[in-house]
């Protein structure tokens, strides 16, 4: 015999069996575990919520997350329409099944009770109205109706009309009203409407003359009782009147008649304005073609102009020409003695006569056009008769009326004829005269030969104007492109600027008017200006130096329209810069031509002073020293000073004492260029210092300039030029350290009277004394030695620690005030949650990447899949296919 099975206990082991297994499955994998370690322990510090964690289990998370959000976005990426669950409850997560369940049935009765209780007449809410009365307060019957018993009409008529409108019968009224409307037709209801509308418009102009007029008389009356108000308003006056206005009162006053600002138009913008003037260029330019080709509007000078009813006639020119004569009859004939009517005659008399009616006409203005329309068929009537009359009284007299009427048509036939003649010459002059006009627009030229071609045969002053217009029609903000053709302008400009300052003698005006037009565009575009400028200093610098070559090291100065160039550089460029890319290299270049250039005749010296004028226009703002400068001006005093007999060597040492620096040298054939000519001190004294211009001066030939530098006026002015410009350097250097070892050869010169002040005019002899004065001023002070620089005293490092009072070893303590601590915990959050996002939405894109790849795996799995069952069932039936031709050979 077999033993029992214990069912009950077998139960049980499944069941531990079972609960093991669930156990295991919440128990979490070691291996996934992350425990943050701290290095030291501190005691006080709380333990970090965060020392243990789940990496593996929050990844898990955050995917299904993704999975859930993210995933479905890009899924739905492509797709516009979606389905919206509005199930009650459904997205809710705190809700059960059977919470759900119970709110959808509960929504769903009452509906179904609503519906249901819609026409049930037996709830209170419910209530019957007529009219908006209610029924119940209608059969209470509070208010009682009463009707006449005697009246049967009036009692039918209330039955009828109130009880509930009658039902099915009408009022009598309305249908009397709808018999009456069918009746009438479109027309006659038009009718109806316009009469109607005029009696209203009319009532309402009766009710409004009817208040005119009672205003007028309340005016009148109220002038009647105003004086009595006066009276009572003057004895107040009077009362204070009598009260002197204090210092309050007279200051209200002040105030009351004090000129208040008025409102003014805004400024208009560079760009507004730019904008005008091209508008009013092409409008000039378009009248000007017009009447060049001969359409000049002559109707337009013989019709009347427009007199507004409000002008007085304030500018009403009484010199002007005489009135023309009026057409006059005399005897029924027509008088055509027009001389008397243009000296004042009857014609005169009558003209006034006439104005004076159509004064009157304009006057009466509603029956204006009727009268003129009345006067014009009376006139016509009135020659009718005298023609009637002549036809009457006169029957033999026709040949002589046809002898005169072909005069006066001869007459008028030749007047037209000469009218046309005059109208063709005046068109003529006019045509003429617009082709010599300037055109008034212009295209921007886009080489030099354009540019001459345009100012060929112009005067400077047309030039100036063609310049303008250039630049006025091609302003940058009126069209895309406009900037490009103004810097190719500046370059044309500034190589014409070249060709007119080398010309023979110089345009000075027109070098001006130049000038104000490179400085406008360089303005505009001040990059390519300067490129420009740049490029060209080179040029004149590379062919300085070439000439220096070939003459040794010992070049002549430049031509003049090099200086020139050079004197627009310090007009066109910032001069005070530390470096400038143009004007600190033609500050090199200046230099190196007053350190090199020989000093061999009067226009040389006339040379070197306009490069040092020129040069100390440069320096002025920026105080900037230069050692050329003031050894050019030093020679310059040499060249005027007298010196002693050379031949021994007493001579040579004392005219070593002069400190001389090339390009001067203390002997030579030319040392004595600015020493006077005259021995006679009083004709020399009596010159006078005239001011010359060097420009104009050195653009004549050689031959003439050197005749009218080759004077002794010449070389006073020289000396004076030099000395003042001494003067100014001294201003400018006068903080400089080594001020008096700058100026010591200058004031070794004045001092020792080598220069003879006595044969000089007396300007001459105050401007020695200033600059006397101004180097002696730094005589007593005594010179500074030179020493470190001194430098703040750095504190020796203390040792000792940094006790904070209220430490907390938690939260970290930033210095500063609120505001700062607020900024730094603002910044602080800022980079925290900046980099969160940043991984976040790396992560993101990792994950979608995931998917990508695993949705491509996948499609090519099944690509392959596809393909190998294809390959299988074509291998099928290939080998079927085999085995029927086999079969087919067999039999």
């Amino acid at each position: 015999m077999g033993k029992r099975r214990n069912k009950g206990r077998k139960h049980v082991s499944d069941n531990v069996r079972t609960s093991k297994k669930g156990a295991s499955d919440v128990k979490t994998n070691p291996f996934e575990i992350r425990i943050n370690k701290q290095k030291h322990q501190i005691l006080g510090r709380k333990i970090s919520k965060h020392d243990r964690g789940l990496p593996g289990v929050s990844r898990g998370k955050a995917v299904k997350k993704r999975k859930e959000t993210l995933l479905k976005e890009y899924q739905h990426r492509t797709k516009s329409n979606q389905f919206v669950d509005k199930r009650l409850g459904e997205n809710d997560p705190n809700m059960t099944v059977e919470d759900k369940m119970m709110q959808r049935f509960a929504v769903e009765r009452q509906r179904a009770h609503e519906k249901s209780v819609l026409y049930n007449l037996n709830e209170d809410e419910t209530q019957l109205t007529h009219y908006g009365q209610s029924l119940a307060d209608i059969e209470k019957q509070e208010t009682i109706l009463e009707s006449d018993e005697d009246d049967e009409d009036g009692a039918g008529k209330f039955g009828e009309e109130d009880h509930f409108g009658g039902f099915l019968t009408k009022k009598k009224i309305s249908s009397e009203n709808e018999q009456e409307s069918e009746s009438k037709s479109r027309k006659e209801l038009l009718e109806d409407i316009i009469i109607n509308s005029k009696k209203e418009k009319y009532e309402r102009q009766h009710e409004k003359d009817t208040l005119i007029t009672l205003t007028e008389e309340l005016d009148k009356e109220w002038k009647d009782v105003s004086f009595l108000l006066a009276k009572g308003n003057k004895s107040n006056k009077d009362d204070t009147s009598s009260k002197k206005p204090d210092a309050y009162d007279i200051a209200v006053r002040e105030l009351m008649y004090d000129m208040k600002a008025s409102a003014t138009d805004r400024l208009k913008t560079p760009e507004e304005l730019a904008k005008e003037e091209k508008e009013r260029l092409d409008a000039l330019e378009a009248d000007r073609q017009r009447r060049m080709k001969g359409d000049v509007d002559d109707d337009d000078e013989g019709k009347p102009k427009h007199i507004s009813a409000d002008d007085l006639y304030d500018g009403y020119d009484l010199s002007g020409p005489a009135p023309k004569a009026m057409l006059t009859y005399e005897d029924g004939k027509a008088n055509l003695d027009l001389t008397s009517a243009g000296k004042g005659g009857p014609s005169a008399e009558e003209g006034d006569d006439e104005d004076d009616e159509n004064e009157d006409d304009d006057e009466e203005g509603d029956g204006e056009e009727e009268d003129e329309d009345d006067s014009e068929e009376e006139e016509e009537d009135n020659h009718s008769d005298l023609e009637s009359d002549e036809d009457d009284d006169s029957d033999g007299d026709e040949n002589e009326d046809k002898e005169e009427s072909d005069e006066e048509t001869k007459d008028t036939k030749g007047s037209a004829q000469v009218k046309s003649k005059k109208n063709k010459k005046d068109t003529a002059v006019i045509q003429q005269a617009a082709k010599e006009e300037l055109p008034y627009t212009f295209k921007a030229p886009a080489n030099y030969d354009e540019f001459q071609q345009l100012i060929d045969g112009h005067s400077p002053a047309n030039q100036a104007i063609i310049i303008e217009r250039i630049r006025t029609c091609h302003h940058p903000s009126l069209a895309e492109g406009n900037k490009e053709k103004l810097e190719t302008f500046f370059s044309i400009l500034l190589q014409y600027f070249g060709e007119v300052a080398s010309r023979q003698p110089v345009d000075m005006e027109l070098l001006n008017q130049l000038t104000r037009h490179l400085h406008g565009l360089c303005q505009q575009s001040p990059i390519n200006a300067g490129q420009c400028m740049q490029s060209l200093i080179v040029d004149r610098y590379q062919l300085f130096c070439k000439a220096a070559e070939r003459r040794a090291g010992k070049p002549d100065y430049p031509s003049l329209d090099t200086l020139l160039y050079l004197k627009l550089v310090s007009v066109l460029f910032p001069t005070s810069d530390f470096r400038h890319a143009v004007t600190t290299p033609s500050m090199l270049f200046l230099g190196q031509i007053l350190s090199q250039c020989l000093v061999r005749s009067c226009r040389d010296v006339a040379l070197g002073l306009f490069v040092c004028n020129l040069f100390t226009q440069y320096i002025s703002s920026a105080k900037r020293f230069v050692p050329e400068l003031v050894n050019f001006l030093n020679g310059l005093l040499f060249l005027a000073s007298d010196k002693p007999h050379t031949g021994s060597t007493h001579t040579i040492q004392s005219l070593s004492d002069y400190h001389l620096v090339p390009p001067f040298r203390p002997v030579g054939k030319h040392i004595d260029l600015l020493k006077l000519q005259s021995e006679d001190a009083n004709v020399t004294r009596q010159i006078s210092i005239s001011p010359i211009n060097i420009a104009e001066t050195l653009s004549l030939p050689a031959k003439e300039a050197l005749e009218e530098l080759e004077t002794d006026e010449f070389r006073i002015w020289a000396l004076s030029l030099t000395l003042q410009l001494l003067c100014e350097l001294s201003t400018l250097y006068e903080q400089l350290s080594s001020f008096r070892e700058i100026f010591h050869p200058i004031s070794t010169c004045l001092e020792s009277g080598r220069l003879p002040q006595d044969r000089y005019p007396d300007s001459i002899k105050t401007l020695c004394d200033t600059l006397r004065e101004n180097l002696s001023a730094k005589d007593g002070v005594p010179c500074k030695w030179l020493q470190r620089e001194k430098k703040r005293p750095q504190p020796i490092k203390m040792l000792e620690p940094l006790i904070e009072e209220d430490y907390d070893p938690i939260r970290k303590k930033r210095k500063g005030n609120k505001a700062q601590t607020e900024r730094q915990r603002l910044v602080h959050r800022h980079k925290r949650e900046m980099k969160g996002a940043i991984r976040e939405i790396r992560k993101d894109a990792q994950f979608l990447a995931r998917h990508k790849l695993k949705v491509q795996l996948d499609k090519d799995a099944e690509r392959k899949q596809r393909v190998k069952e294809i390959h299988h069932l074509l291998g099928t039936q290939e080998g079927e296919m085999r085995a029927m031709e086999r079969k087919k050979k067999k039999f």
